[in-house]
């Protein structure tokens, strides 16, 4: 189960970048390295379940919260692309 985040939000054009990234760091990057660190095993077992939480702001965009809306975005969108790859070995 993922469920990293933490949270941003403000004027997009005062944030710094830097937050920017420890942002998608957590939220995207963190899921991402978590799927690969698991996902091996689940596939050679040929079973498992992958829950990635997100956000409702990983479905509709939020105002003054865009950098965490596109961060949500970027982790529901990792997740539905790997789910028919996974179904192929039993992994949910």
């Amino acid at each position: 189960m993922n469920n990293a985040g933490v949270p941003l939000a403000g004027i997009m054009e005062v944030i710094p970048m830097d937050m920017v990234r420890n942002l998608f760091e957590t939220n995207f990057f963190g899921t991402v390295r978590t799927m690969r660190a698991v996902i091996p095993h689940m596939k050679s077992r040929m079973e498992g379940h992958v829950v990635n939480i997100s956000s409702v702001f990983g479905l509709m965009g939020g105002p003054f919260a865009e950098y965490y809306t596109a961060s949500k975005f970027a982790v529901e969108g990792f997740s539905e692309a790997m789910a028919p790859i996974l179904e192929k070995f039993n992994v949910r």
